[in-house]
Formats: structure tokens, C-alpha cells, sequence
């Protein structure tokens, strides 16, 4: 078997390909479509294994992986008629009924019309196909003209890998000197999901009526790339009859295979008849790979912390229940160790809020997943470094977000007004809660996804304070960006603290407040771009 890259084929599957066509949803004549009835699609894979029955009976070996599943067993036959359906066969003894799947249709003129059909049937409940190596006796075919052959397909699950399987069925004729639809088959196309890594699918194929040393070539094409089979077929299974097996690359992104037939123009010798019965296609899914932390669900039975400081504290950790107050740690804890909150049974959880004091100052840690817990999250001198959800598995670690503050103070910063409400807050520092304001931004109100706002933005909590400098002061629609920038009052860097008001409308003219928000602008904090802070979202930064 030759295998080449062929431009001219190339440049007709493409062409093919553009051109539009009906969807196909119960199997096919001069196509294959999907089948008519639900197949066992799930699992691993497919075998198949086929043998001619010009003579009877015949014999199919298929191997199935040892210790695999059966899911489904499928037979498939075809051959040529005048008058007789050929609509029955022997497995093993057992007379099988087909289900008419492609045909009758024309194949060619010889003393009048010679017609093609095939037909598929389910035997998994004969029991004829087991793990291992199975023979199969396939006789008692009958069609009046010539019996092509027979094919077995097993689908089955190892138990180990996954695949996305898909299977077309039906009758396609072809041979060059035909008029169409018979003179070309029909390109099939299998989709599946793209993944990320390169792998390497199986095709099978059952067609009849190629001869040996009949010329014909397949056109396999992945992602836009085609490669030509020459000249694989040729009664390889016995007389007028084919099971073709290739492996082919996928590579990564991909998310689909095309497959045509040709009979090749030629005299001598003389170009392939083709009678394509069943095409299945197997991809390998990417196997997942087993999580080795979890996602905060419903609360966490212990956290651990590690003091970042250079000084001792002293610290008390402490939640209460019901009308109680449970301590869950209490002593000092020096610079670079760690201390231990947890309940007494990994299946119980932390109370919804747990209070940790140092010195004269509080941190308010909730507990119930609503907001951040994960390895590197930061709370106020301390940093989580693991966290048990309820039930024993290890939270994953954050992510760290990129620090505009790495370029230095802020000078300026570009806010969009989203008209959210206070529970909107995703940045470093809303990962935890102080009494003071040295850790946490302020948040009060709600903007009431209000269409368009006042806003003014200052050093003072009280905007229109009369020493108060005032950064930026105006309408803005929602969704709108506006610039908070120190240089209006001529300084080089915004203040420690920025404060946001946002009113329904001017308030020199009757409007009211919304929400005030208070950004720390310090930079002993982290500012990310896309951080959040109620109705705000940063989305720019220029350092002094």
C-alpha cells in the first residue's frame, strides 16, 4: 500500500466540501448517514473484522481486549440483487434478520438492472463475542446476484481509556465510468471536541466489490490536511469484500476527519467498483487528570496560617455558636510560624465567621466559601498556606494576580462603573476583613445598576469637604470608564485612600449617594487590573 499527499484530490474534497448538503439522520443510500437505531456508543472503542462470502460459509476473527466490557455487537452485510433481498444471514448457527439500512439501489446495467443493498443487525445477545479471541462462522447469504460479504463491529469499554466513537452506515456506489451519483461516493465527516494534545484515532471501513489490482485511493483528511491512501483494498477479507483499519493522526485543535472513496479513472487495469458499506471512527479523549485539591464547597473544617510579619503576635482565634464562643487557637505565634484553626471531626465545619485578634486588631474570616480561603490568600499579617474543606481534601492554591503596583504608586487610575452593589469585590485584599482601615477596602450602598451616576472621586470620605481634593467629578453612563487622576490637583500620586461617591445625580442639585467606596491606593496592597470593588472595576494604572 502506497500513501501519498495528492493536490488533486486535495482540491476535490475541499470543493466538495463547500458545497451544501442536507443532514442525513437515519442511515443512507448512495451515503452513509448515522444509524436508525441508538448504538452502545460509550466506552473505549470499536474492533472490526469482516470476511467475503462470494463462498459459505466464512469465518470472522476479531479479537477483543482481554477484560474488556461488551457494550454492543453489530453485523453488517451487502450484495448485489435482481430480485432477492438478501435480507438474512447465519452467526454461528443463529439465522439473524437484517435491518435494511442502504438500497435497494442501482449498481449497474447487465442484461438489465443489477442492484446493491446492505443491512445491519444487532447480536449482542447471541453471545458469540466474548474478551479475547473470537471465530465466527458467517454463512447462509442469498443474494441472487453475488453475495459481497460480511462484517463484524464490537464497541466495547476496557474500563481503563475513553473515546468519542461514531459509526455511519448504509450503501455508496461508485465506479469512474458511471454517471452520478454513482461515479464518485460521498466524503463522510466525523466532528469531535479539539483537545490540546496530538493523538491518534482508528478509522475502520467495510466495502465490497473491489477486486485485487483494481485501482481506487482513500482520501483522509484531518483539519484541512488530506492524505491519500493508494490502492489499500482488494478482497483482502475474500472475494468482494474489505475491512480496512488505519490508524490516524489527530493533532492538537483539531475537531474533524473526512473520508472519501475513489475509483480511480483507469482501462488497464480496470478502476475499482466500490460498494461502501459502514465507516466508524474512534478518537481517544484526554484522560482527565485526577484533581490533587478542590474547590471551596460549603464551609472548611481547619485553616492554617503562617505569620508573614517580622514581629511576634500574640493571637486568638475564636468563633461563636449558637449562644457560645469557642476558641480555636490562642498564643503567640512568631515570625514564620504557623498556627492551626479547626474543629474536632474533618467531617464538621468551621463556624460561618471566625474572628482572629492580634494585638489591639481583629480580622473577620468567613468560613462558608463565600469568599476566598485558598493557599496564598493573604489575612491582614498572616497568609493562609492550607485549607481543608469539610470532608479532608486540601483547597487548591490562588493564582497570583499581577501587581500594577510593581511599576510603582499610582498616579492615575482608569475606573468603569459597573452598578453593582457592595458584594461585588474580587481583588487581593477583599480575601479578608479588619476592623480599622489599614487591610481591607469600604464599601457602603448599592448603585442599583443605575443607567447613569454622578461621581466624584477624592482624598476625603466627605467629597465635598471643603479642603478635599477632588480627582474626578461628572456624569458617567454604565459600563462607562472615567479617569481618577492626582495631577488635576497637582500632585504626583493618589493618597492612601481614595474615595469614591456615586450619586443618582448631581447632589448640588437634589441627588443623593449611592454607594461610597474606598479604594487603597497606597500600593502596601496589590492593584490588579480587573479587580472589583463594589460598582468599580480597575481597568488601568499609571504609576508616578
Amino acid at each position: 500500500m502506497q500513501i501519498k499527499s495528492n493536490r488533486w484530490y486535495r482540491f476535490i474534497m475541499t470543493t466538495l466540501l463547500a458545497l451544501p448538503c442536507a443532514t442525513v439522520f437515519a442511515d443512507g443510500t448512495e451515503t452513509l448517514g448515522l444509524p436508525s437505531e441508538p448504538l452502545a456508543l460509550a466506552g473505549s472503542g470499536f474492533v472490526a473484522a469482516g470476511t467475503g462470502l462470494d463462498t459459505q460459509p466464512g469465518v470472522i476473527e476479531i479479537e477483543v481486549p482481554a477484560g474488556a466490557t461488551i457494550n454492543q455487537v453489530l453485523v453488517y452485510w451487502a450484495g448485489e440483487l435482481r430480485v432477492a433481498p438478501g435480507d438474512s444471514i447465519t452467526v454461528d448457527g443463529n439465522a439473524v434478520v437484517g435491518t435494511l439500512i442502504g438500497g435497494p439501489t442501482l449498481f449497474f446495467n447487465f442484461q438489465g438492472p443489477v442492484q446493491t443493498a446492505s443491512y445491519r443487525a444487532d447480536i449482542t445477545d447471541l453471545g458469540v463475542i466474548a474478551p479475547g479471541a473470537n471465530s465466527v462462522s458467517i454463512d447462509g447469504l442469498s443474494f441472487d446476484w453475488a453475495n459481497s460479504g460480511a462484517g463484524i463491529v464490537v464497541l466495547y469499554d476496557d474500563g481503563v481509556s475513553l473515546a468519542d466513537t461514531q459509526v455511519l452506515d448504509g450503501v455508496d456506489v461508485a465506479f469512474y465510468q458511471f454517471p452520478e451519483p454513482r461515479q464518485n461516493t460521498l466524503p463522510q465527516t466525523f466532528t469531535f471536541d479539539a483537545a490540546d494534545v496530538d493523538r491518534v484515532a482508528k478509522l475502520g471501513l467495510f466495502v465490497g466489490s473491489v477486486l485485487p489490482d483494481s485501482p481506487h485511493t482513500i482520501d483522509i483528511t484531518v483539519a484541512g490536511n488530506t492524505t491519500t491512501l493508494v490502492d489499500p483494498l482488494g478482497s483482502l477479507d475474500g472475494t468482494a469484500w474489505d475491512t480496512l483499519i488505519v490508524p490516524v493522526d489527530v493533532p492538537a485543535g483539531a475537531t474533524d476527519v473526512t473520508v472519501q472513496i475513489f475509483s480511480t479513472p483507469s482501462g488497464n487495469p480496470l478502476g475499482s467498483s466500490i460498494l461502501w458499506v459502514t465507516a466508524a471512527l474512534s478518537v481517544p479523549l484526554p484522560e482527565a487528570e485526577e484533581p490533587d485539591c478542590v474547590e471551596c464547597d460549603g464551609g472548611v473544617h481547619s485553616l492554617t496560617l503562617v505569620n508573614d510579619d517580622n514581629h511576634s503576635q500574640w493571637v486568638w482565634a475564636f468563633g461563636t455558636s449558637s449562644y457560645y464562643t469557642n476558641t480555636y487557637f490562642y498564643g503567640q505565634v512568631d515570625p514564620g510560624e504557623s498556627f492551626t484553626i479547626a474543629t474536632n471531626n474533618v467531617n464538621s465545619k468551621l463556624p460561618k465567621y471566625v474572628y482572629i485578634r492580634y494585638g489591639w486588631r481583629y480580622e473577620l474570616l468567613r468560613t462558608d466559601c463565600r469568599n476566598p480561603l485558598n493557599p496564598g490568600v493573604e489575612v491582614g499579617p498572616f497568609s493562609i498556606t492550607e485549607a481543608i474543606n469539610v470532608g479532608g481534601e486540601p483547597l487548591c492554591g490562588t493564582e497570583p494576580e499581577a501587581d500594577l503596583c510593581d511599576a510603582g504608586r499610582p498616579q492615575s487610575l482608569t475606573l468603569r462603573y459597573t452598578g453593582e452593589d457592595c458584594e461585588n469585590h474580587n481583588h487581593w485584599y477583599s480575601h479578608h476583613y479588619t476592623y480599622g482601615y489599614d487591610d481591607a477596602y469600604i464599601c457602603h450602598g448599592d448603585a442599583h445598576d443605575d443607567n447613569r451616576v454622578y461621581i466624584v472621586a477624592s482624598d476625603n470620605m466627605n467629597s465635598y469637604a471643603h479642603h478635599a481634593d477632588v480627582y474626578f467629578k461628572g456624569y458617567v453612563d454604565l459600563n462607562a470608564t472615567f479617569d481618577v487622576d492626582s495631577t488635576v490637583v497637582g500632585d504626583n500620586h493618589l493618597p492612601s485612600w481614595t474615595w469614591v461617591s456615586i450619586f443618582n445625580r448631581d447632589p448640588r442639585y437634589g441627588g443623593h449617594r449611592l454607594q461610597k467606596v474606598a479604594i487603597r491606593t497606597k500600593c502596601d496592597r496589590p492593584i490588579a487590573p480587573g479587580a472589583t470593588f463594589g460598582a468599580l472595576e480597575i481597568v488601568n494604572f499609571e504609576a508616578e
